[in-house]
């Protein structure tokens, strides 16, 4: 495989790959986006000091099986407290909780009297979890399953109805660690940032609210037994921090950054009071112009800053972040208003908000990344060493796979019933492989 001919068309795909990368950026959409980004975000170095407060880190690892009707997900979620001296510590050194809690997530669509009928459960598989205890994990899973029967729009056709559904039940894991981020900040008595790995836009968007009306911070209140109005007060505290994000948005950071000079210690993004205002002027130069449409400037807008849960009205804005001048972060927080507005046909700044994205961003960015991991992209000490806790090695998850397997054909009272290909890949027991 590995021939000099071989080698001569991944040379072919590449260079081919690199020019239409490079056209692509002659696109009006494109070289909109970019220049907003030049003017929006200002560059900022990271700075040389003490983290000042704990820090808490939260991720899951998870893992899906699904039926045409149902959805299973096996979740595990943990989190890391970085105290202010930088050392790590779990849950359960500061607590009797355990240091990982197992969740299983269960939900299912049939019809009932020809409608669709769904059920929801959170099923904790440790009886001393902190989120969740069996007795309230049960009361949780009947209010969840009553909202989504009494809030999901009628006449949606059963092909759509399955999908959003499925996406709802795959959605909880997310949610499920915001949740669990709050709980854990509740264990400590101070001040606590909380990072949660991810984007922070975990809900659907606006379309299918008009299905579903309800959002995801219905969920999160059922999850914490905590108020519409105390929830959004927990979520100032609760950021989101995307390790992954698309070659696009990449390339915009690095750009900005390059800008800026050489790296130091890092760089990061942030808005002021005058780069919002460059930011609308730019658009409204574009929009009285006529060069491009609204919808054209909204969505360039979106690409900075988006609605998360839009019947209360908190959005989110990103900031990208680099630590070594190469590898690209994105760090998300929680707001009650877009810096940046369109209403009928003008973009307009608003100040406060900038103001106030601009000092939390800047006291959270340095306390996350005042300590570092010795790998690659040097990310925040704590965020790589949860994900580690928390990922499905495997052997875990054969070891689920095999109870379950075993559990369906005592219930079933066969061997080889169905519901075993679910849960043991056609292709391996035909092959024989594990």
């Amino acid at each position: 495989m590995e021939s000099e001919r071989f080698f001569k068309i991944i040379r072919k795909i590449a260079e081919e790959m690199y020019l239409d990368y490079n056209v692509s950026k002659r696109s009006s959409v494109v070289r909109i986006r970019e220049e907003l980004y030049q003017t929006y975000y200002e560059v900022k170095p990271l700075e040389l000091g003490a983290q000042d407060k704990p820090v808490v880190f939260v991720d899951a690892g998870f893992r899906v099986f699904e039926t045409d009707i149902a959805t299973l997900l096996l979740v595990n979620v943990g989190a890391r407290i970085r105290s202010e001296d930088g050392n790590l510590l779990k849950v359960s050194e500061i607590s009797d909780y355990p240091p990982i809690e197992t969740y299983f997530i269960y939900g299912r669509i049939v019809e009932e009297s020809s409608s669709p009928e769904f059920k929801v459960e959170v099923i904790p598989a440790d009886e001393d979890a902190l989120l969740l205890s069996p007795q309230v994990a049960d009361e949780v899973s009947s209010k969840l399953t009553k909202l989504v029967n009494e809030r999901f729009g009628s006449g949606v056709p059963r092909g759509r109805a399955l999908r959003l559904f499925k996406r709802l039940v795959k959605y909880l894991e997310g949610l499920l660690e915001e949740a669990y981020a709050i709980r854990v900040g509740g264990l400590v008595t101070r001040s606590t940032i909380k990072v949660v790995d991810g984007t922070l836009v975990r809900w659907f968007g606006l379309k299918q609210l008009r299905v579903f009306r309800f959002e995801g911070i219905d969920v999160l209140s059922l999850l914490t037994g905590l108020s519409r109005d105390a929830l959004v007060n927990e979520l100032r505290s609760i950021y989101g921090l995307v390790k992954t994000t698309k070659f696009t948005s990449i390339a915009r950071a690095r750009s900005i950054f390059k800008r800026h000079g050489s790296a130091g210690l890092g760089l990061y993004g942030v808005v002021t009071e005058s780069s919002v205002r460059g930011a609308a002027e730019y658009l409204n130069k574009l929009l009285k112009s006529g060069e491009v449409s609204k919808e054209t400037v909204e969505e360039a807008i979106n690409v900075l800053v988006r609605v998360a849960h839009p019947l209360t009205g908190v959005w989110v804005a990103k900031f990208p972040i680099t630590t070594d001048g190469i590898n690209v972060m994105y760090i998300e927080v929680h707001i009650d208003k877009p810096p940046l507005n369109l209403s009928t046909n003008i973009v307009e700044p608003d100040t406060r908000v900038a103001r106030e994205l601009h000092e939390r961003v800047s006291d959270a960015v340095n306390n996350v990344v005042a300590y570092r991991s010795a790998i690659e992209g040097n990310p925040p000490y704590g965020f790589m060493e949860v994900d580690r806790d928390v990922r499905l090695e495997t052997r875990q998850a054969l070891r689920v796979e095999d109870a379950i397997v075993l559990a369906i054909r005592d219930v079933a009272g066969e061997l080889g019933h169905p519901l075993e290909l679910v849960f043991r890949g056609a292709w391996r027991m035909r092959l024989g492989y594990r």
